[in-house]
């Protein structure tokens, strides 16, 4: 089977307009979820549960140290200091549900056109 040079020709200039085409395309979908994705990860809501979740994982892995006495933690101390601090964590998740009422505008807007 004989393939004319110049229909070879026409096919890969095809085959590499196609593939410069998927790579533009690639490109603004690439751009458009990480404007997305930073403005997600910026938003109140989220740095106010990371903070949260980073301050009660804190909590929880703390080492007590007492000098060179042991000292034990007993159940109901624990139990109320993790009561506590799920208090506080939902006394500013309620500050970021108001932030995010707020912020929902800023989300709204369709992300810039490469």
């Amino acid at each position: 089977m004989f393939i004319k040079p110049n229909a070879l020709n026409a096919e890969i200039e095809a085959a590499q307009r196609q593939l410069v085409t998927r790579q533009h395309r690639l490109q603004s979908r690439r751009m458009a979820l990480m404007h997305t994705l930073k403005q997600q990860l910026l938003a109140p809501t989220t740095l106010l549960w990371a903070v949260g979740g980073g301050f009660i994982l804190g909590e929880l892995t703390r080492c007590h140290r007492g000098g060179t006495q042991y000292t034990e933690t007993r159940p109901l101390a624990v139990a109320i200091k993790l009561l506590a601090s799920a208090r506080t964590l939902y006394a500013a998740l309620t500050l970021a549900w108001l932030l995010q009422s707020r912020y929902i505008a800023l989300l709204a807007r369709p992300p810039p056109v490469p």
